[in-house]
């Protein structure tokens, strides 16, 4: 559901928010709000509010749009995923997971020698420990995925928005800031887009 409305003062051609409900001289409440929802004209216009955004101190807050936008990453401020942390971790387990499991069996539990090598000799292991290591990699690339992104999500405030559905995979160029962002304010946050050049800003709630 989205909630559109005027700043006190404020004509509906010139408030930071879409024509509708006078909120009066203080913020709306935040209780039950997601956060504000704003419409840009072009990709260009997108990043370079996503990057004003971020350094006015805005950190709860994302972009939407149907393609990729060359250097969006940067002027989000994001680094390097946490993913390669899982992948990583994956591979590591997946070849000490091999190597072990071919000693334990090889050199351990059943002594067998083959073509005259050691009993534990790591070059006729390598090929299961490459193995092993890119099954692990991939099946805690897709956990990491699941994780970082809280999926499944059943429910997410901005898929009940009409903007956002009719426009996010469409021709949009849309930027949202969450209102559980420290310096979030309904009002300021909104004129700060609208200095930003949105043509629309919208309330959404949870």
């Amino acid at each position: 559901m989205s909630i559109e409305l005027n700043l006190p003062g404020t004509s509906p051609s010139d408030s930071p928010l879409t024509p509708g409900i006078d909120v009066g001289a203080a913020s709306p409440p935040s209780e039950g709000l997601y956060g504000l929802l704003a419409e840009f004209n072009d990709p260009g216009a997108l990043s370079e509010a996503a990057q004003a955004m971020r350094e006015a101190g805005y950190r709860k807050y994302d972009v939407y749009s149907s393609f990729p936008i060359h250097g969006m990453e940067e002027r989000l401020g994001m680094g390097l995923s946490n993913i390669t942390y899982f992948t990583g971790g994956g591979a590591l387990a997946g070849c000490t997971t091999a190597f072990a499991m071919q000693w334990f069996m090889n050199a351990y539990d059943y002594e067998f020698i083959t073509a005259g090598k050691p009993y534990f000799a790591w070059e006729q292991f390598t090929p299961v420990a490459f193995a092993l290591s890119v099954l692990f990699a991939a099946i805690s690339t897709l956990t990491g995925m699941f994780i970082l992104n809280g999926l499944p999500r059943h429910y997410h405030a901005l898929l009940k928005n009409e903007r956002f559905v009719d426009r996010a995979h469409d021709d949009g160029y849309l930027l949202a800031v969450e209102a559980r962002d420290p310096k979030f304010d309904v009002n300021a946050t909104a004129s700060k887009l609208r200095e930003l050049g949105a043509i629309s800003v919208e309330m959404v709630e949870e």
